[in-house]
């Protein structure tokens, strides 16, 4: 990815540091021996002061989780960090640093407000993705702000999927939801210089009048479906019958009705007379 390490260039720098401080010291003292003796001590302080001042200006020390994009004359030079670093301004150095990123985990809310389901039920949905900087040159140099783009992207493709799944889907399948957004956010923010760790659904809010409204549907979808069900427990008992009826003959028959009614008897403790 294009990056080098601070630790390498410490040799280079460091030439470069003390022949920017033997600069320092001889513009110092010429500029003592220059003014008048009665104020040379006091423009020479001051000169140093200044000149102390510029060159901290020019100084970073960045920690463990923090790289430094470093251009010079405009162009990319170089990716450094963690530990010193001087970026100098001046010729024939022409540096400065563009951005400081954070290489740790990040975690960021989303949510898609009143979006229609499949099946055309308004929601409000709301997730976390955890994302983190994987190439600090793409994610500073590719785009504005990589932080609102990895926003974006979430907030349309959480919009998009809701749209493809209806409520019981949505509700019954978190998990599927959550991985399927995953898959199209590292698709999409790799051209941010970013990687999406994981991402969690964490809550799907409904109206209360329709989840009045689904329950009261779903009610009567199940006794609709136990009546059904009734009668065709119904119909398949008298298709028995009748083929029995078919075969057997009318005595055979007489039988059979006079023995069902005596168990019938016998089971409610009852006496049949025919």
């Amino acid at each position: 990815m294009g990056f080098r390490g601070s630790c390498g260039n410490l040799s280079g720098l460091a030439g470069w540091v003390a022949v920017f401080a033997v600069c320092v010291v001889v513009m110092g003292l010429s500029l003592s021996a220059v003014l008048p003796r009665v104020i040379g001590l006091g423009a020479g302080g001051l000169m140093g002061l200044v000149i102390a001042s510029i060159v901290s200006g020019t100084i970073y020390v960045l920690p463990e989780f923090q790289r430094a994009i470093l251009l010079r004359m405009g162009r990319y030079d170089a990716t450094q960090g963690p530990g010193f670093l001087m970026a100098i301004p001046w010729p024939p150095f022409y540096q400065n640093v563009a951005q400081i990123l954070d290489m740790r985990i990040h975690s960021r809310p989303v949510q898609a407000a009143e979006t229609l389901t499949s099946d055309n039920v308004p929601v409000d949905c709301q997730a976390v993705i955890f994302y983190r900087v994987e190439d600090p040159k793409q994610a500073s140099l590719e785009v504005k702000d990589y932080e609102k783009a990895v926003f974006r992207a979430a907030n349309a493709a959480m919009k998009d999927i809701i749209g493809s799944l209806s409520l019981s889907e949505l509700l019954g399948e978190r998990d599927k939801v959550a991985g399927r957004l995953e898959e199209i956010l590292d698709e999409s923010s790799v051209e941010f210089g970013v990687e999406i760790t994981s991402v969690e659904l964490t809550d799907v809010q409904v109206a209360q009048d329709l989840i009045e409204d689904i329950s009261a549907q779903a009610q009567a979808e199940r006794e609709r479906d136990a009546r059904v069900a009734e009668v065709e427990r119904i119909t398949e008992v008298a298709d028995i019958f009748e083929n029995a009826a078919q075969r057997m003959s009318d005595k055979a028959l007489r039988l059979y009705e006079l023995q069902a009614l005596q168990n019938a008897a016998k089971e409610r403790g009852a006496r049949t007379i025919v």
